[in-house]
């Protein structure tokens, strides 16, 4: 007999290990061990993670929280991969205030062009014609104001593209 996807209640997530098992999810042949503690997969993306230590912890499914970052991590990787050169992704985690975590992911992939920027979070809508379905965004942001959060973007065409979420802490 089939049992229908049910969510699991929420529980206190860390954020920093979300953050982790989407990096590996995105990038499953990660290489560390550079002296500044980037990392580097084989495709020519280099990974830099500076996460703040003793982060107050999310009340949320840390199932949704990793799914919500990895579309980001990946939409970045695929973005520097379109350069067709080697590029960086920056991870960086912090407290905003006492109740907000803040998550920077930042990349020097192509970027987003001026006049695709407005419709990043609409369903249905990609710049990946014939690979993507243009769900990924518009679940993250739909799972990120559902928590109470916020996510920003900014873009500059052939330059990069940085999201930064602010997420509530369960105080």
């Amino acid at each position: 007999m089939h049992t229908p996807w049910q969510q699991m209640p929420d529980e206190p997530v860390s954020v920093n290990d979300c953050l982790v098992q989407a990096l590996h999810e995105v990038f499953p042949q990660l290489l560390v061990g550079f002296e500044d503690g980037s990392m580097e997969d084989k495709m020519g993306a280099r990974v830099h993670m500076m996460l703040a230590p003793h982060l107050p912890r999310l009340m949320t499914s840390p199932d949704m929280l990793t799914e919500a970052l990895r579309v980001i991590i990946k939409n970045g990787r695929e973005a520097i991969a379109e350069t067709g050169r080697e590029g960086d992704l920056w991870i960086t985690t912090g407290r905003v205030a006492l109740d907000e975590v803040e998550v920077i992911i930042r990349d020097n992939g192509v970027g987003i062009a001026p006049e695709d920027l407005p419709h990043i979070y609409e369903l249905g809508w990609t710049t990946k014609k014939g690979k993507g379905m243009g769900f990924g965004l518009f679940w993250a942001r739909d799972y990120i104001l559902g928590i109470n959060g916020r996510i920003e973007v900014e873009s500059v065409w052939q330059e990069g593209t940085t999201f930064r979420l602010c997420l509530p802490a369960a105080v």
